[in-house]
């Protein structure tokens, strides 16, 4: 199957999915892996705004992909925010990506598990916004 058979076969799909009641269509959602959960957001509002709860309920941890990350929250702030439960740093964050997790931990109201192992490369002033947006 190409790559757009596969597209318009996930449309087709999230299209037959906005007919169920909210139940199944959370039900439905919450069984899918992120990947494909990403996926089927992307083909319409209900699903977006349906899937993001369930996807941002789920483990996260940032390296790299921390600026797109934020973007991705930032695109649907304040919810997303709020939807994120448990969130790992686990790398080494570059000086212009500081400011990226002090607003990330600052509007990440509900979280319920944050592990940090970073390194934030002798910027102490940094570090302590970092702690700051914590304890807040």
């Amino acid at each position: 199957m190409s790559g757009l058979e596969r597209v318009l076969n996930v449309s087709h799909v999230a299209h037959t999915l906005g007919g169920l009641n909210q139940d199944t269509t959370l039900h439905l959602l919450q069984m899918l892996t992120s990947k494909t959960l990403l996926a089927m957001m992307s083909t319409c509002r209900y699903l977006f705004h349906t899937g993001l709860p369930i996807l941002l309920a789920r483990p996260y941890r940032l390296n790299h992909k921390m600026r797109a990350f934020h973007d991705f929250l930032l695109s649907s702030a304040p919810t997303s925010f709020s939807c994120l439960r448990e969130l790992e740093f686990s790398s080494y964050i570059k000086a212009d990506d500081l400011h990226i997790v002090v607003d990330i931990l600052t509007n990440a109201t509900n979280l319920r598990s944050l592990a940090l192992a970073i390194s934030l490369g002798g910027a102490e002033e940094i570090g302590q916004d970092i702690a700051e947006a914590i304890i807040s």
